[in-house]
This record gives structure tokens, sequence and C-alpha cells, in this order.
């Protein structure tokens, strides 16, 4: 139940919780009454248990609950709650002998104790964090858990948390445990329940929220927050249904709108109000950023090939399989055996969505150093179906589009891509004292306007050596231009009527700063091939 802060991270360390987190950090929380009698009846009956989910999911707050009911059951004897990230240790045999203390870390690692320790009831371990011990195949936990799920060992029980770790499998191939751990839990195993999925758990507990508990959460919530609380029924299921019933993710949205009711008068339906703003608002995407399941932008796209099909609803490549379930090891997706991957909940697939929307948009890195990419990205965002049914051309079906829609296309393009601050200019010359006015002029700072890119359009080779010159003869019209980098962007429309598509000019170029670029439409506007001199860059840019 803890609503945990901290950066999004992408380090293969595996990382750990927050001090603070758990029940102790919550002013509103749900007992889980039903899960964890569940959960204890299941570590009764397996012997070791393996809850295991991405962060702020609820892990630590889990654990907690545990312990207070195991503390208070007559199946149980002891009931201890740890974690490994608590002390600075490489194995786990310091950390339980410093909890527990050396003489009942004796008693209860012991071999199998007689019928009078069995009959006092129970020892139950739980331990959170357990993922640092992921790379220690021969920790004596491991081993002590392996005895524990072949039925040895009676008088203990063992409980971890831990993320899903980017270790690969210690066990055999194609065994189907679901767990990266050196030992197969096989079905002993508590994670999320997969969003769309029933939503009360049937013989398997989840680490998602039952209804039961998420109304007994709200009410909790309600208490705190005043004002009538969240009471609108659709407000309410929407919240469940989005977050997959994830408290994490509940309590990310929920503190949000307590810190915001908190700043305004109270009134009667201010809760609702006030929620029905926070999940809608670009506001709550920012602040999911602090969510640690969820990816930053910068990490986003470094795995797009895997992401933006599953946002179209598409399965991920098979090319990219690998990669997917690299990230499902880290809990960044979901992975089922029939169904492929998917986002753990629907507001991470939202979020993902609207990061991806926006870079689309806006070039939220600095680009300033990857010419090609703003090349081809530009004709990404230029209007297929403003060119293919463009009135910017001559009479008669035979003839092309004008170079000037070309220009408005281009100059469109380029301002939607570039991060704010930057400058796009057209006509650009004079204030650099060149004779010329080259078609476009990019400069990335306020204190270096000097350095800056320039562009010139140009339509199915005409005059292609001319304009090369404007940059590369001596006294060329562009050459006092304190450019770094230029291009010449050579465009060559459809094929229009038994007009076919003439071969691209290509001119030398050995200016190290320039480069020729080929931009070849499709019949229909719909994509285009973009080359660099005679190299294919990328193939079938799609045209929004």
């Amino acid at each position: 139940m803890a609503s945990e802060a901290g950066p999004s991270s992408t380090s293969q360390t595996l990382p750990t919780g927050i001090r603070e987190e758990g029940l102790r950090a919550r002013l509103f929380k749900t007992y889980r009454t039903a899960t964890v009698a569940c959960i204890l009846a299941m570590v009764q009956d397996k012997g070791a248990v393996l809850v295991k989910a991405p962060p702020q999911s609820g892990k630590t707050s889990l654990l907690q609950l545990l312990k207070e009911a195991a503390a208070s059951s007559k199946g149980f004897r002891s009931a201890t709650f740890t974690s490994m990230a608590d002390v600075d240790s490489s194995e786990s045999g310091p950390v339980l002998r410093r909890v527990l203390g050396e003489v009942k870390y004796k008693e209860i690692w012991s071999p199998v104790k007689g019928g009078d320790h069995a009959r006092e009831g129970m020892d139950l371990l739980l331990i959170d964090e357990a993922q640092l011990l992921y790379k220690l195949d021969t920790d004596p936990l491991w081993g002590r858990i392996k005895l524990l799920l072949q039925g040895n060992h009676p008088h203990l029980r063992v409980i971890i948390a831990a993320l899903y770790g980017d270790k690969p499998s210690g066990l055999p191939a194609g065994s189907a445990s679901p767990t990266c751990t050196p030992v197969d839990f096989n079905d002993s195993v508590i994670t999320l329940r997969p969003p769309q999925s029933s939503q009360n758990h049937d013989e398997q507990p989840s680490l998602s929220l039952t209804l039961d508990e998420y109304e007994e959460l709200l009410s909790s919530f309600n208490a705190v927050a005043g004002s009538g609380g969240l009471h609108d029924p659709q407000l309410r299921a929407y919240l469940f249904e989005v977050t997959a019933g994830q408290v994490g993710l509940i309590t990310a949205v929920l503190d949000m709108v307590l810190n915001k009711v908190r700043k305004s008068t109270q009134a009667t339906g201010l809760v609702d109000t006030v929620t029905r703003h926070v999940l809608t608002s670009w506001g709550m995407y920012a602040s999911l950023a602090s969510v640690r399941s969820i990816l930053a932008t910068g990490t986003l796209h470094q795995y797009i090939d895997v992401f933006e099909p599953l946002l179209r609803g598409e399965r991920v490549p098979e090319g990219f399989v690998a990669t997917a379930r690299r990230l499902a090891r880290n809990g960044w997706l979901l992975e089922a055996p029939d169904s492929g991957f998917a986002f753990i909940s629907p507001l991470h697939q939202h979020y993902y969505l609207a990061q991806v929307s926006y870079s689309q948009a806006s070039c939220v890195e600095d680009c300033s150093h990857d010419f090609d990419r703003f090349i081809v990205q530009c004709v990404q965002r230029m209007s297929a179906g403003q060119l293919l049914k463009s009135l910017s051309r001559g009479v008669g079906a035979k003839s092309r589009i004008y170079e000037r829609h070309l220009q408005m296309e281009w100059y469109k393009s380029a301002i939607s891509y570039l991060p704010s601050g930057t400058r796009v200019a057209p006509d650009v010359g004079a204030v650099f004292g060149s004779s010329g006015r080259v078609d476009f002029w990019v400069s990335f700072s306020e204190d270096e306007v000097e350095r800056g890119w320039a562009v010139e359009l140009l339509c199915s080779g005409a005059a292609a050596a001319e304009h090369a010159a404007r940059f590369t003869a001596p006294g060329g019209s562009y050459a006092s231009l304190p450019h770094n980098k230029w291009a010449v962007v050579d465009f060559y429309p459809p094929s229009i009527s038994n007009i076919h598509r003439p071969a691209p000019v290509h001119v030398d170029c050995s200016d190290p700063h320039g480069a020729f670029f080929y931009i070849h439409f499709h019949d229909d506007f719909s994509a285009a091939d973009v080359w660099k001199g005679t190299q294919l860059l990328k193939a079938n840019v799609k045209l929004r």
C-alpha cells in the first residue's frame, strides 16, 4: 500500500525501495483481510511464497500486513519482517542474524524440529528487497527455500518480496517457472493481476486489490479528504479500471488529489471535481514520472521498437521479443504465454502514449547533433492529405506540386519537431551579410545563433549543382553563412499519369558539413524513402 517516490532507473543494478515506505507512509489504507488470510494459508501449504512485482506496487505494505496478521494467528509462533536493503551485506545470513538474534536464528534455521516445536506453531520470515540476492545463487536462503518447497522444515515458512530482476532464470531451458530466481517457485508466486482480468481473486491471491479492498481504501481516503470524498461512482470505477487495481498507482493518483484538495476551500463535491481534473490533466503525467514502475521518457525511446507496436495494439515484432522479455523481467511490461506482451496497466499505456505523442510533436532531447534524424522527422511530419490534394500546382493532370507548398509543409514540420527555444526562420541571409537567402535556418541556442543549420529545398533535381555551389563555391551566395551543417533536400513527387519520376540528380559533395538528401514520395504521398547521397537513409517513412 505504499505510495513510494523515487526516480525512474534503468541501471542494470537491481534497485531497492526507500526507507519510509509501506503502511507507515500512508494516511489512508486498506488492510486487505481476505487477501492476507489467503496468502498465509498459501505459505502454510507451500512452504515458501514469492511476491514479485514492479516497484511501487504495494509489496512492502503487503509484507507488513502479513506480519501483523501472522503475529495474531494461532498457526504461527512468530513473525519477523526484514529488508535486504536495511544493511550493507552481500548475503542473507548477517541480515537475519541481526534481526532475529543469534539464538533465534540458529533455532529456526536449524534442521527439522521435534513435535514440541511444531505444536508451538510455525516461524514466519518475511524478507523484502530479495532481488538483491538474485545473483547470489549459493546464498543459504535459496537452499532453505528449496527445501521448504519440497516439504521439509515444517516449523519454518518464508515469504519474500522482490522486483522482477534482469537476471535470466537459473532454471533449465524450457522451464515454465514465472520467476527469475535461482529457485523454481512453480505456482507459489503472487504478482499483479493482468489488466482486464477478473476483478476479484479466485484461488490464487494477487498483489492487485480486489473490489472490496479498493472500496475499503476509498473509504479511508474519503475520511482524510473530507468535502464528501470521492463519491461519483463513474470516477471510482474508472480509477480502479485505469490502474488495474494496483495500489501504488491508485495511491499516487489519490495523493495528487489530496494535495490539491488541501489547498482549496472545503465544499461538497470538491473531491470529485479535483479527481476529474487530475485524471484529465497533463500535470498527472508529469507527476507520474516519479512512479518507479514507469520508464523515463528518454529510456522509453531506447525501446520504441517494442512500445510503438504495443501502443498500436499490435504484437511485438519477432526481432524485438528478447528485448521485450528483458523489459518484462524488470517489471516494465507484463508477459502472458498466450497473448504476448501487455502494459502493466491502462494508466501505464496512457502515460507512454502521451509521451510518444508529445515527443513526436516536439523533440524532448537535445537533437542539435543529429542532422539526419532532423531531416527524416521533418519528412514524417509532412501532411500526406495536404500534399495529395494540393491546389498549389500547375494546370492539368500532369502538373506537379510547387516548391512553395513543400516549403510550407517543411516549415510546419520543423517547428513541430524541434524543442522549444529553437529558432526556425525562412529566407535567412541578410542578417549574416549573405548575398543570398537560404530557405531555412535553424539555431539551437540564444547564445550561439550564428552556429546553425542551413536547409535548401528543391524539386526533381532542378538546378541541383547550382544549389550546391551556393554553399561550396568561393563567393557563393550562401558561403558567408556561419552554418555548421547544411543540406540540399531534393523532393521527387509521385509518378502522375504517364509521367514517371525522374532519376535523382546526384551531386558530389566533398564538404564534410554538407549533404544532399533525396525524398522519393510514394504514389499517394502516404510514405517516402529518404536517401542521403547514394545511400538509403530510411525507407517507407510514414507521412501524417
